[in-house]
């Protein structure tokens, strides 16, 4: 039995209603445009709201932490081998990022230096990240401690400015 077809508002095309999204308040349950058309409106949403676009994406990881690990750890456990390709690629591509941050690793097991459990940058509470400022063999040890988020933001900045880092 053939699904009943509907016609789309964008394209004007008739399609199966297996071609549109569920939309619970329409009278017939589904959205007026077809999947592909929508997609192609979600997409020029997106890129003409980025900010709004990100800050919707950073809610929705934000209330689905178990569903975003839990798809994280199933990519990994798929994709071993490709991310094996992307690390040793980037060791290859900067060393002198690996030496600092093994020169910090090890200082902080022996004792040299203490990760604290504060952000410097916003005083929140949560494990830091050392950020390096320089990665010359002399300042290995000089980093500031940031969450993940100030350090993603600050990383962000620095991109916008095209600073090399």
């Amino acid at each position: 039995m053939d699904a009943p077809s509907k016609q789309c508002c964008t394209c004007s095309t008739a399609k199966a209603s297996t071609e549109f999204n569920k939309h619970a308040k329409n009278k017939d349950g589904l959205q007026p445009s077809c999947r592909a058309c929508q997609s192609v409106a979600n997409k020029a949403w997106r890129t003409a709201n980025p900010e709004k676009a990100n800050a919707n994406a950073r809610a929705w990881r934000a209330e689905n932490k178990e569903q975003v690990n839990a798809y994280d750890r199933e990519w990994y456990a798929n994709h071993k081998e490709l991310y094996a390709v992307y690390e040793a690629n980037y060791r290859a591509k900067h060393p002198d990022r690996i030496k600092a941050k093994s020169a910090v690793n090890y200082a902080i097991k022996t004792g040299v230096l203490t990760r604290p459990d504060t952000c410097s940058a916003c005083s929140k509470e949560s494990k830091v990240i050392g950020h390096h400022t320089s990665y010359h063999p002399r300042f290995h040890l000089d980093v500031v401690w940031l969450c993940q988020s100030c350090h993603k933001r600050l990383h962000a900045e620095l991109k916008k400015r095209e600073v090399t880092i």
